[in-house]
């Protein structure tokens, strides 16, 4: 099944460590997530807009993130809207 593309904002720690960036970046490619970094908006982390599938999106939530599935569905709404297509 083709869902529509979603983008999300998520504060995310890079540039801490290139290896773990690159294993990340990696990670992104394989998923086919496309990413741009943005600036910190007072988290101390830069806010980088993810796009990518939903099923994708919400893995990478929870595999990279550790966000549950309740938490997916109330902060990244458009996720859950895009799965019931």
């Amino acid at each position: 099944m083709n869902y529509p593309l979603v983008t999300i904002e998520v504060d995310t720690v890079i540039g801490e460590d290139e290896n773990l960036d690159k294993r990340f970046f990696e990670y992104l490619e394989e998923y086919s997530i496309s990413y741009k970094i943005g600036e910190d908006k007072g988290s101390g982390w830069p806010s980088v807009e993810y796009t990518g599938g939903p099923v994708a999106l919400s893995n990478m939530l929870k595999e990279r993130f550790g966000f549950s599935i309740e938490d997916i569905d109330e902060l990244f709404p458009d996720i859950k809207k895009s799965k019931n297509v």
